[in-house]
């Protein structure tokens, strides 16, 4: 019940005030460095498809953790699709929108990544579900 509510809180919290670092994310998400993103797909949490790659670290946390701050990288422009949106799904299956730009890039979360928490990869203009990455969850 604790995770639950520390979720609801956290979803609270980014629509609060996602919406200051949405242009902030988007930049820096322009400015990819390929090799950087290659490096640290081997080190993540990974989900791959023969064409989009997405990456998410930490790859795991534990129950009791406290929310924390995450990285995720994607690459999706071998897919052919020229935009992407990547929402934030809690573990009662509601989405927020975080990401919503180009296809190649990396953003950073504030500290409301918990475990069990799952980044969905979409098409950005026909909001097909590409991949998905959850942050895996340990024990205590």
């Amino acid at each position: 019940m604790r995770i639950t509510i520390i979720v609801f809180v956290a979803g609270v919290v980014l629509v609060g005030s996602f919406f200051g670092t949405l242009t902030f994310m988007d930049y820096r998400a322009q400015q990819i460095d390929t090799q950087l993103f290659l490096d640290k797909a081997s080190e993540s949490s990974t989900r791959s498809t023969p064409v989009v790659t997405m990456v998410v670290d930490p790859p795991s946390l534990r129950e009791c953790d406290a929310p924390r701050v995450a990285k995720i990288s994607w690459n999706a422009s071998a897919a052919g699709v020229r935009s992407v949106n990547i929402f934030v799904r809690d573990k009662k299956g509601r989405e927020v929108l975080f990401f919503s730009g180009d296809p190649i890039g990396r953003a950073t979360t504030d500290a409301w990544v918990v475990a069990g928490i799952m980044f969905v990869l979409r098409d950005g203009y026909t909001s097909e579900q590409i991949t998905d990455v959850s942050v895996r969850s340990d024990n205590c």
